[in-house]
């Protein structure tokens, strides 16, 4: 039992990598980052430098970075289009009323399809966040998980359990 709690306690401490990422000047909203997509952007395990699209979302060929992080070891940029970069603030202390990175949090959802009668669930892993003044930005969450959702719809199909619009609704 005491070596159980020890792995649990070593995993739950453990250190992730620095990030850094990188946003298009002025964008503000939701933020989506998935991960371990084959096709999707590189990211080396020990740079983890994200460019993320003017849409908000990005996909990594990495598995996510997991561990913990401290404020200096996360930080958010915009670039602007002379390549100059300009800090994001971010933290729990910040005014509600200011510009600031919030909210990020990890989201998986899941997609199952099937190929020659064999079925594959497909894991897909994103961390979730937004930019802008979280006083004016009541929906960002829904925003967020609504990308990934659509992400997934288009990659996989619809959830099995998903509406399918009817053609006669206006």
């Amino acid at each position: 039992m005491l070596g159980l709690s020890l792995v649990v306690l070593g995993a739950c401490s453990s250190r992730a990598a620095p990030e850094v990422h990188l946003l298009p000047a002025g964008y503000v909203g939701p933020v989506v980052i998935l991960f371990d997509v084959p096709e999707g952007q590189p990211v080396d395990a020990r740079d983890r430098t994200y460019r993320i699209g003017p849409d908000g979302l990005l996909a990594v060929s990495a598995p996510e970075n997991p561990g913990w992080q401290t404020e200096k070891e996360l930080r958010f940029y915009y670039v602007n289009p002379d390549g100059s970069r300009e800090r994001i603030p971010m933290g729990r202390e910040r005014p509600e009323d200011s510009l600031q990175v919030f909210g990020r949090h990890v989201r998986t959802t899941f997609r199952e399809t099937t190929t020659g009668g064999v079925s594959t669930r497909h894991v897909i892993k994103a961390h979730v966040y937004a930019v802008g003044v979280p006083s004016r930005m009541d929906d960002w969450l829904e925003e967020g998980h609504a990308r990934m959702e659509r992400w997934a719809d288009v990659r996989y199909g619809p959830r099995a359990s998903a509406p399918v619009p009817d053609a006669m609704t206006p």
